[in-house]
C-alpha cells in the first residue's frame, strides 16, 4: 500500500505541475497583447495618412495598402521630387515606424 500510496502522489504533483505551466503560459501570451496598443494593423491607417501628409505629400484614398504582417505598400505623391513614389512601411504594434524604404520586407532572401 505504501508504493500505491507514493505513486498517486507523485502523478498529483505532475498534474498540478503541468497545469501550473499551462495557466502561467496563457497569462504571458496576454500580457503581451495588453502590451500592444493597437492590436489591429489597420487601426494605423490614420496614424500613417497622418505622417505622410505632414511631409507635404499627396496619399490618395487608395494609396495605402496592407499586406501581411503589419506591412503596408504606400504609392503617394512626393511633391519634394515631383514624382509617384512607391514605398513599403512596416509597423509595430504600437503604430511606430519600424521599417521604410522601396523593397518588400516580407520577401525573404532567396537563390532565384
Amino acid at each position: 500500500m505504501n508504493k500505491k500510496f507514493l505513486s498517486n502522489i507523485i502523478n498529483q504533483k505532475y498534474i498540478i505541475a503541468i497545469l501550473l505551466f499551462g495557466l502561467l503560459s496563457c497569462n504571458n501570451g496576454k500580457n503581451d497583447k495588453d502590451n500592444c496598443a493597437v492590436p489591429n494593423p489597420r487601426g494605423c491607417d490614420s496614424f500613417i495618412i497622418e505622417k505622410i501628409s505632414k511631409e507635404g505629400n499627396n496619399l490618395p484614398g487608395d494609396g495605402l495598402i496592407y499586406l501581411e504582417d503589419r506591412t503596408f505598400f504606400l504609392t503617394y505623391f512626393d511633391y519634394n521630387i515631383n514624382k509617384i513614389t512607391e514605398k513599403y512601411l512596416k509597423i509595430d504594434c504600437n503604430c511606430q515606424i519600424i521599417y521604410f524604404d522601396e523593397t518588400n520586407p516580407i520577401i525573404k532572401n532567396s537563390i532565384n
